[in-house]
């Protein structure tokens, strides 16, 4: 069994539906663009205490402030909505399975750019309304 690489994500319940999605279950994580973007600014850092530019220090605080608010918009994006799964299709092994996963908004505010996507590829773009709507 292979441990989660995350030591707070051990402790986890399985929750029951419907979800409702929170702080205490969304993480903003970097993912290799993330690494990458950050190894930037520590680079703009360097350079900036290495000549003493005052610029370079702006610039990189500045591009730091934008990512950190990106994560913060990212996440109240995502807080308050309500996940809740619906009907299942009926599948062999190896088919495709069908099923729709219901979405709502508890806090009734726009919300924009939700995508959901899976491993393989197969993504869908959604818009969400105050009710439950079917999305998948």
């Amino acid at each position: 069994m292979r441990l989660p690489r995350y030591p707070f994500a051990r402790r986890r319940k399985p929750s029951s539906a419907p979800l409702t999605l929170g702080q205490r279950n969304i993480y903003v994580f970097p993912n290799r663009w993330g690494w990458s973007f950050a190894g930037l600014i520590l680079l703009f850092l360097l350079v900036a205490t290495n000549y003493n530019n005052n610029l370079s220090f702006l610039l990189a605080f500045l591009l730091a402030a934008m990512a950190l608010i990106s994560a913060v918009h990212g996440q109240r994006n995502l807080a308050g909505l309500v996940l809740k799964p619906g009907k299942a299709g009926a599948a062999f092994l190896g088919e495709e399975l069908p099923f729709t996963l219901l979405l709502g908004d508890s806090r009734q505010r726009p919300r924009f750019a939700l995508q959901i996507g899976f491993k393989e590829g197969v993504s869908k773009n959604c818009r969400c309304r105050q009710a439950m709507t079917p999305w998948c």
